[in-house]
């Protein structure tokens, strides 16, 4: 999807004049664990041909870092040259640009009120505030509002989705005083301090990704309506004294604004894309996992091929909105779940990673003698597997 997505993008950019360069991804690591995750990010690239370099000398570093970057202590580094860094809203722009140029409809301020499902529980229509609208295909790619449509026909009122918003804190502060920053200059991701930091000639933008980092939204009070927190300078810091440390010139910077936003999770860190089993017709795509830019070209594609009836060229089993029971879709266990997932963002887990929030969801009647015995769990579907 990535691939596509990257594609996608570069094919928009010759005809539009949005913001677009691909300046690549430095992967930063100073500990053991870190090395190893970096050289099977770099193994994995040279299967798909991405050209990706490893620096383990810090002349080789310096070819890539800005001389405000400090090198101190990095083990090694991985280049990913085909990282992309881009306006979304131009990309939006112009995609709706290029969609209209191919006879699609675009109705703004159009609210959908309820998606209507008849006898035979397909989709038949669906009703907005400009009116009623006749469709046998209904797409729910609405982020952290997916699956918050009425319909009357299911139990709950609504789709139940195993997803759940997380916010996520940034920093946007004005360039840096360094002439060597240029709009070619790569992202920067420390894997283990769990940090990035992008810099351009106009602009900064940094954040973290720590568990601690990542707060799950509380439950709707009313359904589709989500209450995102006032950023906290405070709960930043340990992130920020970290980038500092890295790049002391950021402290150089005017203060920026502290933003926070929400984006949907997985309890696997797959996003979810399909038709749902309750109601024929009725397709979603959400839980990209702070992933959705980098994905949304191809996840469209995938999603358009399934309404036109297609035969997928790829296998997306993995993210088959039908793969996860009732269960996971409970808000308690998202709530719990959902930040250790978000904090994964740049980790390479390994095989069989066992999460260690909302556990102990589904056990055996035995489970406590084994446990006391010394037996070793690992979770799969929400039960406890000795």
């Amino acid at each position: 999807m990535a691939k596509h997505s990257l594609d996608l993008y570069a094919n928009l950019r010759q005809t539009s004049n949005f913001r677009y360069s691909r300046c690549g991804r430095l992967y930063l690591t100073n500990t053991p664990e870190g090395e190893i995750s970096l050289r099977r990010m770099f193994s994995r690239s040279t299967i798909y041909g991405e050209e990706a370099q490893l620096y383990n000398s810090e002349e080789e570093m310096r070819r890539w870092f800005p001389k405000s970057i400090s090198t101190n202590g990095i083990w090694l580094a991985l280049f990913s040259p085909n990282d992309v860094a881009l306006d979304p809203i131009g990309l939006c722009q112009a995609l709706g640009r290029r969609g209209r140029d191919h006879g699609v409809q675009i109705f703004e301020q159009c609210f959908v009120e309820e998606v209507l499902v008849d006898k035979e529980q397909k989709v038949v229509g669906v009703l907005t505030n400009q009116g009623q609208f006749e469709t046998g295909c209904y797409v729910d790619a609405t982020g952290i509002w997916c699956g918050t449509s009425r319909v009357s026909k299911l139990p709950a009122g609504h789709v139940i989705i195993a997803a759940h918003p997380a916010t996520y804190t940034y920093l946007s502060t004005k360039r840096l005083p360094d002439k060597d920053i240029k709009s070619s200059t790569p992202i920067f991701t420390h894997v283990d301090e769990k940090n990035y930091l992008f810099m351009d000639e106009s602009r900064t933008l940094c954040a973290g990704f720590t568990q601690d980092d990542f707060r799950s939204l509380s439950r709707q009070r009313i359904l589709g309506q989500w209450t995102v927190p006032s950023p906290d300078w405070d709960k930043f810091y340990p992130t920020l004294n970290n980038l500092l440390n890295r790049c002391n010139i950021l402290g150089e910077t005017e203060c920026g604004e502290l933003v926070c936003n929400a984006e949907s999770y997985t309890v696997d860190k797959n996003p979810v894309i399909g038709e749902i089993a309750q109601i024929q017709g009725y397709y979603v795509a959400t839980g990209f996992n702070g992933q959705g830019l980098a994905l949304a070209g191809g996840a469209g594609n995938l999603v358009a091929g399934l309404v036109c009836g297609e035969t997928l060229p790829v296998d997306i089993t993995r993210l088959e909105v039908t793969r996860f029971i009732d269960l996971h879709a409970s808000p308690q266990y998202l709530i719990e779940r959902v930040p250790e997932v978000a904090a994964k963002l740049f980790t390479n887990s390994y095989e069989y990673h066992q999460y260690q929030t909302a556990r102990n969801l589904r056990t055996s009647p035995i489970y406590h003698q084994l446990k006391k015995a010394g037996a070793v769990f690992g979770e799969v579907m929400g039960y406890e597997r000795p």
